[in-house]
């Protein structure tokens, strides 16, 4: 539950965290959203500004025109334009020029060709030609260049747009704009899409055709203005750092949309960044797409960075603290556990210890019993019943030294022989493999190997040397059971008529292997020695 309890605890911060990010990074976007809306709007404001500015002077120019009348001449018309500065002054305007109107007649189109002749002292034919009944030729056009020089002489009426525009103009007595045209200058391979804008002068009420065959630059017609598209919205985009915005421009008057300029990073497949605005320019109705270039500055995202990190953080130092506090809380409980424990286990100590006292005390009282009663005098008494208690307190010993677990069974037998036989062992011969007994086989086998040892002393002749003594022990397998044999085996002369009856040692090691242990002992006793056979079982 605890483990739940956590996950449950880490992924609810977690989750807090990547809400607070989320929101911090929307407020972020749309904060760089509203200060590229700032950018977009003032890119439009300059092409307005732009427009408005080309729109005064075409408007001024009609004023020119219609002020000066029948005493217009090209080279007053120069000096105006001159005076104007476009190319410094108005970067984006191919130039300034009237077309005239006249009837589409052989002596109309006489009449504006001897006027281009007169004028420009150019051989100049009126074309294309027309099957509308009027003609809007271009008689004047400055600054006067290679570009301008081609577009003399062209009747604009004849071409559908460029009508359209003209007869908008005359209609709302207005400045309009044409659709998307390709200009006549554009001669060149480099071409780019253009458009115009017309400015009616000295135009007759109340209808758009006129019948009198002009005589001079003072009859009626159109101030107007070429505009190169590319050219005029590069002049805007020079207020602008390189690749800072990426601009598409199109004409959405008509039905069908139709590109005027584009911008080389524009990319059409990029949307949710885009910003479209709207301009009215001289009647016609212009889209503009724009989104940040390259070179634009994108405000970092810091404040989201910020928050994701601190929420990642929060959720990891969340995350160690309670696994540190599990683990706090788990060695606190394998504390108590273990002290629990302990004190089970000293409690069981303290009733183990009781209750091997009371057997220990129990052995004691009865070893004195039969000691004294098979014990001729005190003196016998005396020695019997020390040397039985030195080998229980030999065998305790090595129990203590191994903390009350298990004792080895050759050192247990080299202590009782050497305490019997002295630091010799009387040459006892002791084989086996390592042998490890536990409490009860220590004590009870300790008693056995003193009473074996003081036996063969007291009945053999070790004391001259003619006797030896052999202790030879294996493990065995009986019913998946591992068993102890050990054979004792005393080479020596010994008078059988003491040893054949059973005294209280032979009782005592009949009752701690027989009774204590359920082991089995047998014995074969012969003149010249003692074979014993002892088996006990040890798991």
């Amino acid at each position: 539950m605890k483990k739940y309890l956590t996950l449950v605890l880490v992924m609810t911060v977690l989750a807090a965290g990547a809400v607070m990010t989320l929101l911090a990074w929307d407020s972020e976007r749309r904060a760089t959203r509203a200060a590229f809306d700032v950018t977009s709007d003032e890119f439009v404001h300059r092409v307005e500004s732009r427009l408005q500015q080309h729109m005064a002077l075409i408007t001024a120019t009609g004023a020119f025109l219609e002020a000066s009348g029948s005493a217009t001449t090209r080279a007053s018309f120069q000096t105006f334009v001159r005076g104007l500065r476009l190319e410094t002054d108005f970067e984006g305007i191919r130039g300034i020029g009237m077309a005239l109107m006249a009837p589409a007649s052989p002596a109309g189109d006489s009449a504006i060709e001897a006027l281009i002749q007169r004028s420009h002292d150019l051989d100049r034919p009126v074309w294309p030609q027309t099957d509308q009944l009027q003609r809007a030729v271009i008689v004047l056009l400055e600054p006067q260049d290679d570009r301008n020089r081609v577009a003399l002489g062209f009747d604009m009426f004849s071409e559908g747009r460029r009508r359209e525009a003209m007869l908008k103009a005359l209609q709302s007595g207005h400045i309009r704009g044409s659709a998307p045209v390709e200009l006549v200058q554009e001669y060149t391979n480099e071409k780019q899409l253009g458009f115009l804008l017309y400015f009616p002068v000295n135009r007759a009420l109340n209808s758009p055709v006129w019948q009198d065959e002009p005589s001079g630059m003072g009859g009626s017609g159109f101030a107007y203005a070429p505009f190169r598209a590319g050219d005029f919205f590069r002049s805007v985009l020079k207020s602008f750092p390189d690749g800072f915005i990426e601009v598409e421009v199109s004409d959405t008057a008509g039905d069908v949309a139709e590109v005027l300029f584009r911008t080389p990073g524009f990319s059409e497949g990029i949307s949710d960044a885009v910003m479209t605005r709207y301009v009215v320019a001289a009647g016609r109705e212009w889209t503009l797409s724009v989104y940040p270039g390259p070179s634009y500055l994108v405000t970092p995202h810091v404040y989201t960075a910020l928050i994701a990190f601190i929420s990642v953080l929060l959720t990891v130092t969340l995350a160690m603290a309670m696994r540190w506090q599990a683990r706090a809380m788990a060695a606190v409980e394998a504390l108590n556990a273990v002290s629990q424990r302990t004190i089970g286990e000293k409690d069981l100590m303290l009733q183990e210890m009781k209750h091997r006292i009371k057997n220990s005390i129990t052995r004691i009282l009865a070893m004195a019993r039969q000691t004294a009663a098979h014990s001729a005098s005190l003196e016998d008494f005396t020695a019997s019943f020390f040397a039985r208690l030195q080998a229980m307190a030999n065998a305790q010993e090595m129990l203590t030294r191994s903390r009350w677990q298990r004792a080895d069974l050759r050192a247990l037998l080299e202590t009782e022989l050497k305490q019997v036989f002295g630091e010799q062992n009387a040459g006892a011969l002791l084989e086996g493999p390592p042998v490890e007994l536990t409490e009860a086989a220590t004590q009870a086998l300790g008693l056995t190997f003193h009473e074996l040892a003081t036996n063969a002393l007291k009945y053999g002749d070790y004391d001259t040397g003619a006797g030896t003594l052999s202790v030879r022990w294996r493990i065995e397998r009986h019913d998946d059971r591992s068993w102890l044999r050990l054979d004792w085996q005393e080479a020596t002369r010994i008078d059988t008529s003491k040893i054949t009856k059973a005294g209280f040692g032979t009782r005592l090691i009949d009752a701690s292997i027989r009774l204590e242990l359920g082991g089995v002992i047998e014995r074969d006793i012969a003149g010249d020695g003692l074979r014993i056979r002892i088996e006990i079982p040890l798991t």
